[in-house]
């Protein structure tokens, strides 16, 4: 049996056998305060089980047709998750490793021209197709 002085501070386990049903002083041992215990009778309450295998109301049709409608919908999104995740998986993929191949290009620019002459030439111009590219989709928002 787990008790705690009137203080909150502390917590005893004391066997059930060395407190009388009369009760006893005890003394706490970090605060020094003395108190009467005495044992209570714990009442637990009977929990009710409900069972699933037994229907008490019956699901208007009505409900039921709603249920069924949503289950349907529910089917055809996931349908068309499942389409268009992949394709714009893979198009994220194709553009963060163009944009690595990119960067890496640039990085290693000079050491690339000694072997591919006019390969800086090459670089610039294909930042400047890049940039009309932007702004080619930029007028087309507008």
């Amino acid at each position: 049996m787990i008790i705690t002085c009137p203080c909150e501070k502390k917590q005893f386990e004391i066997d059930d056998k060395l407190i009388p049903e009369k009760g006893k002083l005890l003394q706490c041992g970090s605060c020094d305060r003395k108190w009467f215990f005495k044992k209570t009778i714990e009442v637990k309450k009977k929990i009710e089980r409900i069972s699933t295998k037994t229907k008490t109301n019956k699901i208007p049709k009505e409900t039921e047709d709603i249920i069924i409608e949503a289950e349907k919908n529910n089917s055809k999104v996931e349908n068309l998750k499942k389409i268009n995740l992949p394709i714009l998986n893979l198009l994220l993929i194709t553009l963060i490793s163009f944009a690595a191949l990119i960067i890496f290009l640039d990085t290693f620019k000079i050491q690339i021209n000694n072997f591919v002459p006019g390969f800086e030439f090459l670089l610039e111009n294909f930042y400047e197709t890049l940039k009309d590219f932007y702004l080619f989709t930029i007028d087309l928002i507008k």
